[in-house]
């Protein structure tokens, strides 16, 4: 069984150098566009390729997120971007959008893809598409469970598992409640983050719950379930993090490096506290081990904050004046930050400490340090570290004493009236350079300790000198320029040697196109419940879809489970209908393409698109496009219910949501309707606010060849139904 890889990211060119040095086997980084993190410092070009050249000397490999949906207007430039990437010799490309997949079997067939969790991938269906194509990886969704994890290894394909990190409500993020409430799309990276903010949960127009964070998620950690991740073949893990500090990159990777290496060298894995404290330190939201090891559906958020929480180190026990007493459950060192939290909440870093009168850099647990603080601080405070001075002292010595990894062997040949000849190798590679001839007598031969002195400098390389062979004749002069000149050339063409490139086992294959005839205007609609049904099919419509009533023909899972009668809403189902929904996230003709070539004839495009973007990209004349023109879309799909958390069920499947109609309440008072599913009880949707009405556009959507159209009903009466529904003018 091959080594597990861990995974590490990287926001900008500090935090990958650390993530390797830390110990990472591979880093994901994006460039100033496409990256699903568009608030990152993120990498030029030139920092991707000087990247890529630091991490494959070390034996690192580096993975680029070009992971957002692209528009049509963007391709040119994205065609531009990811040749770049290829001739910089990148490992591979994590991919959301389809037509990256399409574009890249034509014109990269042999560029590594790994299927970003944006796709939704979470079953042996997904995964078995994407290994026959070729795609090398899937990075599955967030909500999958281990038993899935093992089933979908069995596959064959590459797996790869978040270990750590933030988690989104939204089902494998695949969000649109950025997009629709403030233009901000997490599908292009710039999500606003509603899933941070406050809500109020209302039961039958009653408030069950004041503001508190519903949506925020705790963060992931699975640092004691890593045995059970590599016996699962999981081939990658995978720490969220690309906005994180280096200080969290390195917390984590260190320490999930030697719960991994521990694994491996038949060592019992033991987790202190200390390691537990460290990660705490670095970033948490209070730890959850995830829907990978069925969490408690409690432990799965945090709805009283979303900021960092750190960890308790004491309590205030005394105040006078400005400055207070702590009495300390763990260790406290001066530049730590800590926050008091009280009757008010207040921040910073120490940088006075007194323990019994005296100044002091360190204090123990169980001892009693005197802090002062431009703040009322109160009686009773907890006392919380959120910054860690030992780790931001274990980083810097970490990029200023980086570690050697690459053992090499020289000979060095100095003779009269022969070019001077250097000899770098070690069992991988081998390599000679030769500089001057050596033609001046020297007055005084040069002692060998000096040669050498001058041999041990590889300052901003990998590399260090397990051994030098000298022959010298002692007759020749050179002098310590010579030298220097020699060892450079040496090693800039040892490197060379090693950053020598070549893809290997992987090629993407599409299977080939199909010409579909254009179909007549056609209306389909989504349904809630049976009634809305009912009066669909009394007004004469009969393209009709629903997520819940098994007794209805046309059966649609808009969220996991698919049905062969259903709208396709991901890659599991492709084989099972040949009608994509709107949340098939399609912007592009690209990847129109690609799921004409899977047999798909009618192809919903994102609500994301505005009319000229449409515009833009219409007419397919092989294809039946669609859009939507009524309805409230969902926003979020997600596996986690706090309508039970709310109402104090102890764990899954508690039925106190039945027969009840809830919505959620955000601080400018929007209403946001939450529709639970029967078939799922600790599953939910959260839609949209807002009625999107385009009825009046279906001409000039005609025009510009769409020619299906879909309503959606959520919390629609029977007269609001009739009433949309005599506006189509076609059936």
């Amino acid at each position: 069984m091959e080594k597990i890889e861990l995974l590490a990211p990287a926001g900008d060119y500090e935090v990958f150098q650390t993530a390797v040095l830390a110990g990472a086997d591979a880093v994901y980084l994006a460039g100033k566009n496409f990256g699903a993190r568009a608030f990152s410092t993120n990498f030029t070009i030139e920092e991707i390729i000087n990247a890529v050249k630091y991490a494959h000397l070390r034996k690192v490999k580096v993975y680029v997120t070009v992971n957002t949906i692209v528009y049509e207007n963007e391709w040119e430039d994205l065609k531009a971007y990811i040749g770049e990437l290829y001739h910089a010799n990148v490992d591979a490309l994590i991919v959301q959008d389809l037509g990256i997949i399409e574009y890249i079997s034509e014109k990269y067939p042999d560029f590594e893809i790994h299927a970003s969790t944006q796709m939704n991938i979470y079953d042996k269906e997904a995964s078995l598409l994407l290994k026959k194509i070729g795609i090398k990886r899937v990075v599955l969704a967030r909500e999958t469970s281990l038993e899935q994890v093992k089933e979908i290894a069995k596959t064959g394909i590459e797996v790869e598992v978040f270990a750590h990190g933030a988690l989104c409500y939204c089902a494998s993020g695949n969000c649109l409640m950025s997009f629709a409430i403030g233009k901000r799309s997490g599908n292009r990276g710039t999500c606003a983050q509603p899933c941070r903010k406050k809500y109020c949960l209302v039961e039958n127009n009653l408030k069950i719950s004041e503001d508190c964070s519903l949506l925020s998620m705790r963060d992931l950690n699975t640092i004691n379930y890593i045995d059970q991740l590599i016996e699962a073949n999981v081939a990658s893990l995978k720490i969220e993090g690309r906005m994180k500090s280096k200080e969290y990159v390195y917390a984590v990777v260190k320490n999930y490096r030697k719960r991994i290496d521990d694994y491996y060298n038949n060592k019992k894995n033991v987790i202190d506290e200390k390691v537990i404290d460290e990660l705490s330190v670095a970033f948490n939201r209070k730890f959850t081990k995830g829907y990978l090891f069925n969490e408690n559906n409690n432990l799965l958020t945090n709805i009283q904050t979303v900021n960092h929480q750190g960890i308790v180190i004491g309590k205030v026990i005394n105040v006078v004046g400005n400055s207070f007493d702590v009495k300390l459950s763990k260790e406290l060192l001066l530049k730590d930050a800590i926050r008091v939290v009280g009757k008010s909440d207040y921040g910073f870093v120490v940088n006075k400490m007194l323990v019994n009168h005296k100044e002091v850099n360190y204090a123990k647990p169980n001892e009693v340090v005197r802090l002062t603080a431009n703040a009322k601080i109160t009686k009773d405070s907890i006392v919380l570290k959120t910054q860690s001075a030992q780790l931001q002292t274990e980083t810097v010595r970490l990029l200023n004493n980086p570690k050697k990894y690459i053992e090499i062997n020289a000979k060095l040949t100095i003779k009269y009236a022969n070019k001077m000849q250097l000899t770098i190798f070690n069992k991988q590679n081998s390599v000679t350079v030769e500089t001057i001839t050596l033609e001046m007598i020297a007055e005084k031969p040069v002692s060998l300790d000096f040669i050498k002195e001058r041999f041990d400098k590889f300052k901003d390389t990998p590399f260090y000198l397990n051994k030098l062979i000298i022959d010298y004749d002692d007759k020749c002069y050179f002098s310590v320029k010579d030298l220097n000149e020699i060892r450079k050339l040496a090693i800039n063409k040892f490197t060379d040697e090693v950053l020598k490139y070549q893809r290997v086992n992987s090629k993407i294959v599409l299977p080939d196109s199909h010409n579909f005839e254009k179909e007549d205007l056609t209306i389909e609609i989504i349904v809630n419940n049976k009634d809305q049904y009912n009066i669909c099919k009394e007004l004469g419509f009969n393209n009709i879809y629903t997520d819940y009533n098994s007794d209805m023909k046309n059966l649609s899972r808009l969220n996991y489970n698919a049905n062969e009668f259903g709208l396709i809403n991901n890659l599991s189902q492709i084989n099972n209908g040949t009608t994509t929904s709107i949340y098939f996230n399609i912007v592009n003709k690209k990847a129109v393409s690609f799921l004409n070539r899977f047999n798909v004839r009618t192809v919903y495009l994102s609500n994301e698109l505005n009319y000229e973007q449409l515009k833009s990209m219409l007419p397919i004349y092989n294809m039946n496009i669609g859009v939507q023109i009524y309805g409230r879309y969902d926003l979020m799909i997600s596996k986690h219910c706090f309508v039970s958390k709310i109402k104090g069920a102890s764990d899954k499947n508690c039925h106190k949501c039945l027969n009840n109609h809830y919505e959620i309440i955000d601080e400018y008072n929007n209403h946001f309707p939450v529709i639970l599913n029967p078939n799922d009880l600790c599953s939910l949707r959260i839609v949209n606010n807002k009625v999107l009405n385009n009825l009046n556009m279906i001409e000039k959507y005609i025009s510009l060849g769409i020619n299906h159209f879909m309503i959606i009903f959520t919390t629609e009466t029977k007269e609001e139904i009739t009433e949309v529904l005599k506006k189509v003018k076609f059936r």
